[in-house]
């Protein structure tokens, strides 16, 4: 088998089988697919039963465990070669595996991660085309959270082998986490292409967000201050990204907490930010219509 597509699925049947049909969309037809229903309390296990097909296989978690605890069973079960992750609510382009498998095969054989571009349907349900380039440094330029989304992925077996699994202590970040991980060590390849449509689901609650943020900057807090000033303005993200999610739920207090350890790491963040931030106080809409209009501009 080359390659075990894995699915995470939890309280998705809205969606699960617009993400399935990708799959079986496919150009390239060496793969099985393992969904792990993550103990859903909806219909998303009925929806699955309704694409049969030999190579699907289901695995039910009698708890929820979280997105990361669903992908760890989902490879430990897999036989792949290689594994490419889809999240339940997002789609592939049939030429997704085909061409990232060439990208893979005219490299060299080892422990590989490859990612593509990707269309993105925002929270604002706005498409935009974003493609990413080559950094300098990969690490670097994934410290500010930027093209970690798993849907674009396909990883060599190997990989997991040496950098270990998703983190289940991670609600939020974990892929993100694994990639940090993965590019101390090793290089991220890419396919000059979008294949794959992420629709980006709603914001999450503001002490899950705020939970995550801690975690994740426990793990890697010494290695966003080794960057300097570039460090700072990663670390004054996050931050920032907290205070947004409290201030949109009227949490002021709270809001204004992690906005002052924001601009104490850094005032220099991108002009983007402090106008969510202004959306999330005043109730305005400035950044929609400003990724509105680059949307139009881009799909002319």
């Amino acid at each position: 088998m080359e390659i075990s597509v894995i699915i995470p699925a939890y309280n998705r049947e809205a969606t699960i089988c617009r993400a399935i049909r990708s799959v079986f969309q496919q150009t390239f037809q060496d793969f099985e697919l393992i969904i792990v229903d993550d103990y859903s309390q909806d219909g998303t296990i009925e929806a699955i039963n309704t694409c049969s097909d030999p190579r699907i296989k289901i695995i039910r978690h009698h708890q929820n465990l979280g997105a990361s605890a669903a992908r760890n069973t989902a490879i430990k079960s897999s036989s792949g070669r290689y594994l490419a992750f889809l999240d339940s609510d997002d789609e592939w382009l049939p030429e997704k595996l085909s061409r990232q498998m060439g990208s893979i095969r005219s490299g060299q054989e080892g422990i590989i991660a490859n990612v593509t571009g990707f269309y993105l349907f925002d929270e604002y349900n706005i498409k935009r085309k974003e493609m990413l380039s080559q950094p300098a440094s990969w690490y670097k330029y994934l410290l500010m959270g930027l093209g970690v989304n798993p849907s674009n992925w396909v990883v060599s077996r190997k990989a997991f082998e040496h950098i270990g699994y998703f983190d289940p202590s991670l609600a939020r970040y974990e892929d993100w986490d694994w990639l940090l991980r993965f590019t101390k060590r090793y290089p991220l390849t890419i396919t000059q292409e979008a294949l794959t449509v992420v629709y980006r689901g709603p914001q999450p609650r503001a002490v899950v967000a705020e939970t995550a943020t801690k975690r994740f900057l426990d793990k890697h807090f010494q290695e966003f201050r080794q960057f300097g000033s570039y460090g700072k303005r990663a670390l004054g993200k996050r931050y920032f990204e907290v205070a947004i999610y409290y201030y949109l739920e009227g949490n002021r207090i709270a809001g204004w907490n992690w906005f002052r350890k924001a601009i104490s790491q850094s005032l220099f963040l991108r002009p983007g930010m402090y106008l969510r931030m202004l959306d999330a106080l005043m109730g305005t809409s400035i950044v929609p219509a400003l990724i509105r209009s680059r949307a139009l501009v881009q799909n002319r």
